[in-house]
Protein backbone atom coordinates (compact mmCIF):
# COMPACT_ATOMS: atom_id res chain seq x y z
CA UNK A 1 0.00 0.00 0.00
CA UNK A 2 1.29 3.56 -0.70
CA UNK A 3 2.07 5.90 1.88
CA UNK A 4 -0.63 8.78 1.75
CA UNK A 5 1.36 11.18 2.33
CA UNK A 6 4.07 10.90 -0.12
CA UNK A 7 2.62 8.56 -2.28
CA UNK A 8 5.10 6.07 -2.66
CA UNK A 9 4.99 2.01 -1.46
CA UNK A 10 7.39 0.21 2.20
CA UNK A 11 6.13 2.30 4.78
CA UNK A 12 2.93 4.37 5.70
CA UNK A 13 2.21 8.04 6.58
CA UNK A 14 3.01 6.75 10.53
CA UNK A 15 6.56 6.21 9.48
CA UNK A 16 7.04 8.21 6.40
CA UNK A 17 10.31 10.07 6.38
CA UNK A 18 9.56 12.78 3.95
CA UNK A 19 9.38 16.43 5.63
CA UNK A 20 6.05 17.96 4.94
CA UNK A 21 5.57 20.60 2.72
CA UNK A 22 3.21 23.30 2.19
CA UNK A 23 0.90 23.78 -0.55
CA UNK A 24 1.04 27.51 -0.26
CA UNK A 25 4.20 28.72 0.06
CA UNK A 26 6.26 25.28 -0.07
CA UNK A 27 7.65 25.34 3.60
CA UNK A 28 8.54 22.37 5.79
CA UNK A 29 6.47 21.58 9.14
CA UNK A 30 2.77 22.72 8.45
CA UNK A 31 -0.06 22.62 5.59
CA UNK A 32 -1.60 25.27 3.58
CA UNK A 33 -4.49 25.35 6.52
CA UNK A 34 -2.39 27.30 9.26
CA UNK A 35 0.80 28.71 6.92
CA UNK A 36 1.64 32.15 8.08
CA UNK A 37 1.35 33.53 5.10
CA UNK A 38 -2.17 33.47 5.58
CA UNK A 39 -1.57 35.43 8.52
CA UNK A 40 -0.11 38.31 7.86
CA UNK A 41 -1.43 42.11 8.90
CA UNK A 42 -4.04 43.26 6.98
CA UNK A 43 -3.32 46.09 5.08
CA UNK A 44 -5.64 46.30 2.50
CA UNK A 45 -6.39 50.58 1.93
CA UNK A 46 -9.60 51.51 -0.03
CA UNK A 47 -11.38 48.64 -1.21
CA UNK A 48 -12.78 49.44 -4.61
CA UNK A 49 -13.78 46.15 -6.00
CA UNK A 50 -16.23 43.58 -4.33
CA UNK A 51 -13.66 40.95 -1.91
CA UNK A 52 -13.00 37.23 -3.39
CA UNK A 53 -14.48 34.12 -2.04
CA UNK A 54 -10.76 33.61 -1.35
CA UNK A 55 -9.79 37.20 -0.33
CA UNK A 56 -12.51 36.79 2.66
CA UNK A 57 -11.39 33.49 3.78
CA UNK A 58 -7.42 34.85 3.87
CA UNK A 59 -8.86 38.15 5.57
CA UNK A 60 -10.84 36.22 8.49
CA UNK A 61 -8.04 34.16 8.93
CA UNK A 62 -5.22 36.62 9.77
CA UNK A 63 -4.15 38.74 13.05
CA UNK A 64 -6.05 41.40 12.76
CA UNK A 65 -9.54 41.52 14.92
CA UNK A 66 -12.62 42.09 12.15
CA UNK A 67 -16.48 41.83 11.98
CA UNK A 68 -18.68 40.90 9.38
CA UNK A 69 -21.86 42.41 8.60
CA UNK A 70 -24.40 40.98 6.08
CA UNK A 71 -27.29 42.19 4.54
CA UNK A 72 -30.82 40.36 4.09
CA UNK A 73 -32.43 40.69 0.80
CA UNK A 74 -34.66 42.90 1.90
CA UNK A 75 -31.92 45.07 2.89
CA UNK A 76 -29.62 45.23 -0.47
CA UNK A 77 -31.27 48.63 -0.93
CA UNK A 78 -28.99 49.99 2.29
CA UNK A 79 -26.10 47.97 1.35
CA UNK A 80 -25.73 49.68 -2.05
CA UNK A 81 -26.41 53.03 -0.51
CA UNK A 82 -23.77 52.61 1.28
CA UNK A 83 -21.59 51.12 -1.27
CA UNK A 84 -21.74 54.01 -3.17
CA UNK A 85 -21.38 56.47 -0.78
CA UNK A 86 -17.88 54.62 0.43
CA UNK A 87 -16.54 54.92 -3.26
CA UNK A 88 -17.16 58.31 -3.16
CA UNK A 89 -14.88 59.27 0.09
CA UNK A 90 -17.91 59.04 2.16
CA UNK A 91 -18.50 56.54 5.36
CA UNK A 92 -20.53 53.18 6.10
CA UNK A 93 -23.42 53.86 8.28
CA UNK A 94 -25.68 50.88 9.88
CA UNK A 95 -28.88 51.50 11.57
CA UNK A 96 -30.09 49.62 14.84
CA UNK A 97 -33.59 47.86 14.72
CA UNK A 98 -35.29 46.41 17.65
CA UNK A 99 -35.89 42.63 18.10
CA UNK A 100 -32.84 41.06 18.32
CA UNK A 101 -32.05 38.57 21.62
CA UNK A 102 -34.33 36.30 23.46
CA UNK A 103 -38.24 37.42 23.63
CA UNK A 104 -37.27 40.41 20.91
CA UNK A 105 -35.71 43.09 23.15
CA UNK A 106 -36.86 47.12 22.32
CA UNK A 107 -33.46 47.82 22.64
CA UNK A 108 -31.84 48.76 19.20
CA UNK A 109 -29.23 46.63 18.28
CA UNK A 110 -27.22 46.12 15.12
CA UNK A 111 -25.86 42.05 15.02
CA UNK A 112 -22.28 41.41 13.65
CA UNK A 113 -20.06 38.57 13.05
CA UNK A 114 -16.53 37.32 14.36
CA UNK A 115 -14.65 37.57 10.92
CA UNK A 116 -12.39 34.38 11.92
CA UNK A 117 -11.58 30.84 10.16
CA UNK A 118 -15.13 29.70 11.59
CA UNK A 119 -17.34 32.42 10.10
CA UNK A 120 -14.92 31.87 7.13
CA UNK A 121 -16.08 28.03 7.10
CA UNK A 122 -19.97 28.66 7.13
CA UNK A 123 -20.19 31.72 5.39
CA UNK A 124 -20.74 31.10 1.68
CA UNK A 125 -23.29 27.65 2.87
CA UNK A 126 -25.27 30.39 4.99
CA UNK A 127 -25.41 32.81 2.25
CA UNK A 128 -26.73 30.79 -0.22
CA UNK A 129 -29.64 29.20 2.28
CA UNK A 130 -30.71 32.42 3.28
CA UNK A 131 -30.05 34.34 0.11
CA UNK A 132 -27.08 36.66 2.59
CA UNK A 133 -25.19 37.92 -0.97
CA UNK A 134 -24.22 41.09 0.46
CA UNK A 135 -22.13 41.89 3.55
CA UNK A 136 -19.18 43.88 4.35
CA UNK A 137 -15.58 43.54 6.57
CA UNK A 138 -14.50 46.12 9.51
CA UNK A 139 -12.20 46.57 12.22
CA UNK A 140 -13.30 45.62 15.44
CA UNK A 141 -11.70 48.64 16.63
CA UNK A 142 -14.10 51.14 14.94
CA UNK A 143 -17.14 49.46 16.95
CA UNK A 144 -15.66 49.74 19.90
CA UNK A 145 -14.74 52.96 19.75
CA UNK A 146 -18.42 53.79 19.01
CA UNK A 147 -19.45 51.57 22.26
CA UNK A 148 -17.66 54.06 23.96
CA UNK A 149 -20.17 56.31 23.82
CA UNK A 150 -22.88 57.40 26.36
CA UNK A 151 -25.30 54.69 26.70
CA UNK A 152 -23.85 52.63 24.01
CA UNK A 153 -22.97 49.32 24.52
CA UNK A 154 -21.43 46.15 22.75
CA UNK A 155 -21.52 42.30 23.81
CA UNK A 156 -20.54 38.98 22.07
CA UNK A 157 -23.56 37.04 22.53
CA UNK A 158 -24.25 34.29 24.63
CA UNK A 159 -26.48 31.06 22.86
CA UNK A 160 -28.61 30.02 25.47
CA UNK A 161 -31.66 31.24 27.91
CA UNK A 162 -30.54 34.17 29.79
CA UNK A 163 -32.18 32.44 32.45
CA UNK A 164 -29.26 29.77 32.65
CA UNK A 165 -26.74 32.55 33.18
CA UNK A 166 -28.04 34.15 36.17
CA UNK A 167 -29.79 37.11 34.15
CA UNK A 168 -33.29 37.88 35.04
CA UNK A 169 -33.54 41.83 33.86
CA UNK A 170 -35.47 41.59 30.88
CA UNK A 171 -33.58 44.53 29.92
CA UNK A 172 -30.38 42.85 29.28
CA UNK A 173 -31.86 39.38 27.15
CA UNK A 174 -30.47 41.65 24.48
CA UNK A 175 -27.23 39.78 24.83
CA UNK A 176 -28.59 36.43 24.68
CA UNK A 177 -29.55 34.36 21.10
CA UNK A 178 -31.69 31.17 21.73
CA UNK A 179 -29.47 28.19 19.58
CA UNK A 180 -32.82 27.26 17.71
CA UNK A 181 -33.76 30.55 16.63
CA UNK A 182 -30.03 31.28 15.48
CA UNK A 183 -30.27 28.57 13.26
CA UNK A 184 -33.84 30.03 11.54
CA UNK A 185 -31.82 32.54 11.16
CA UNK A 186 -28.40 32.40 9.81
CA UNK A 187 -28.40 28.60 9.28
CA UNK A 188 -24.72 27.39 8.92
CA UNK A 189 -23.51 30.62 10.59
CA UNK A 190 -25.28 29.07 13.81
CA UNK A 191 -21.73 28.59 15.39
CA UNK A 192 -20.16 31.71 14.63
CA UNK A 193 -19.85 34.29 16.98
CA UNK A 194 -21.72 37.17 17.41
CA UNK A 195 -21.52 40.63 17.70
CA UNK A 196 -23.82 42.85 19.25
CA UNK A 197 -24.17 46.87 19.40
CA UNK A 198 -26.74 48.18 21.22
CA UNK A 199 -27.51 52.11 20.71
CA UNK A 200 -29.51 54.25 23.39
CA UNK A 201 -33.07 53.02 24.74
CA UNK A 202 -35.40 55.08 23.19
CA UNK A 203 -33.73 55.92 20.02
CA UNK A 204 -35.54 53.01 17.57
CA UNK A 205 -33.38 53.40 14.82
CA UNK A 206 -30.35 55.20 15.74
CA UNK A 207 -27.96 55.17 12.94
CA UNK A 208 -23.97 54.67 13.35
CA UNK A 209 -21.74 55.56 10.97
CA UNK A 210 -17.35 54.28 10.78
CA UNK A 211 -15.02 56.11 8.69
CA UNK A 212 -13.70 54.51 5.51
CA UNK A 213 -10.24 53.20 7.12
CA UNK A 214 -12.30 51.30 9.11
CA UNK A 215 -13.40 48.99 6.03
CA UNK A 216 -11.44 46.47 5.15
CA UNK A 217 -13.92 44.80 2.41
CA UNK A 218 -16.94 43.99 0.93
CA UNK A 219 -18.94 41.75 -1.81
Amino acid sequence: MACSKCGQGGHNVQTCTRVRRCGLCNGRGHDRRNCPELRTPTDVGIAEEPCSRERLVQLCSGQDALLAHLYWTERVKYFEDNRDKYRNGGSWSFTATPGHGVHRPLRPTINFFVADTIFAASHEEAAKARGLKHGILIRRSAIERVADGDEFQLADVKVGHPLSYGQTDPREYWRFDLGNHRFASVAALRYATVVRLATPEGDLRREVSIPRDAIVAWW
